[in-house]
């Protein structure tokens, strides 16, 4: 992985924190104009992306996970609450200026299926390899996922957001995806209808999952297998100055999706506990997957933990996205 090809911005100013507030707060009055017949396709301001870069990494990401959690609240597959989250998710990535595309699938019986989908998104990179970057929006019955899994696209929002006009090595497909609790249905139904060129160039994958909310920040990957894009974010968070631990975790989940298709993977989790170098990526903290897991919780205490906590997933991440990624052969 070779050093950052640019230089990031660090005006601090708070006109451009008030901007990127009014950015999340505006995703929310779209969605009420989309949802009484207004446009649904808001045009491309540049200064959205170009303040995003110039911000306190986390600090989006933490104003889209407390909006995201309280607009969509319980969001199981199937329900009106998974429908405003994918209209959130869809008019935040297309105001950071992106085309989007809802890749549509059922799930179960065919007698009494649901419909869900993921949202895909692309940033063009500068060589012929690929890396999705995902993390999923649905939530079980009864809980607002603030931290399972609203904080992961939060985080997914902003480094949409912080690398659109900055260049890439490698394109990065950003893919908020549905029915996570269906035995992650929506990336299952991804990587199934991944053309034979899309699967030659992808590198691997970054599953973001409950990445904030819990003690410490850990990389996982695999027991067994390729497990350099692991060490590509250990790598990533020395050079950004974040403390992380690395883990193995069972494969599951949005990355077990692409493990069973023999897909590099590695994901960003944050747990209370790591045993005996283990994590438990599916269930990192007691309230994650839980009715308890509510915003109020999330911010108790200390009010800047959440910002903190993201913008050290947020600088790891961009310093990995910045990154001549170079998987053994």
């Amino acid at each position: 992985m070779s050093g950052r090809p640019h230089t990031t911005l660090h005006d601090r100013r708070p006109p451009r924190h008030a901007f990127l507030a009014a950015l999340a707060l505006s995703v929310v009055s779209l969605m009420a104009a989309f949802g009484t017949g207004g446009c649904g396709q808001p045009s491309y301001d540049s200064r959205a992306s170009q303040d995003v870069a110039a911000s306190d990494h986390g600090l989006l990401a933490a104003t889209e996970t407390v909006q995201f959690a309280r607009r969509a609240g319980p969001r199981p597959t199937g329900s009106w609450g998974d429908i405003e989250a994918r209209a959130f998710v869809t008019l935040a990535f297309q105001q950071l200026g992106y085309p989007t595309r809802a890749q549509e699938f059922l799930v179960g019986d065919p007698a009494d299926h649901l419909l869900s989908a993921n949202i895909i998104v692309t940033k063009e990179g500068t060589s012929g390899t690929t890396l999705v970057v995902g993390a999923h929006y649905d939530t079980v019955p009864g809980s607002q996922g603030a931290t399972d899994n609203a904080t992961g696209i939060g985080l997914l929002l902003e480094m949409a957001g912080r690398l659109r006009e900055v260049e890439t090595p490698s394109t990065i497909v950003f893919v908020a995806f549905g029915a996570h609790w269906q035995e992650a249905a929506g990336a299952s139904f991804f990587v199934e209808h991944l053309e034979d060129f899309e699967r030659d160039a992808l590198l691997g994958m970054i599953d973001l999952d409950a990445v904030a909310g819990g003690a410490e920040l850990v990389a996982y990957g695999p027991e067994n297998g390729a497990t350099w894009l692991q060490s590509a974010l250990a790598i990533a968070a020395e050079r950004s100055d974040v403390t992380l631990t690395e883990a193995i975790a069972a494969a599951g989940g949005e990355h077990g999706a692409f493990a069973a298709a023999g897909i590099p993977y590695a994901g960003l989790v944050s747990a209370d506990t790591v045993t005996d170098g283990r994590v438990d990526a599916e269930q990192p903290t007691a309230v994650a997957g839980t009715p308890r897991d509510t915003v109020r919780r999330l911010l108790a205490g200390d009010t800047g933990l959440l910002e903190r906590q993201l913008g050290d997933g947020a600088r790891l991440l961009e310093e990995l996205l910045t990154s001549t990624l170079e998987p053994p052969t």
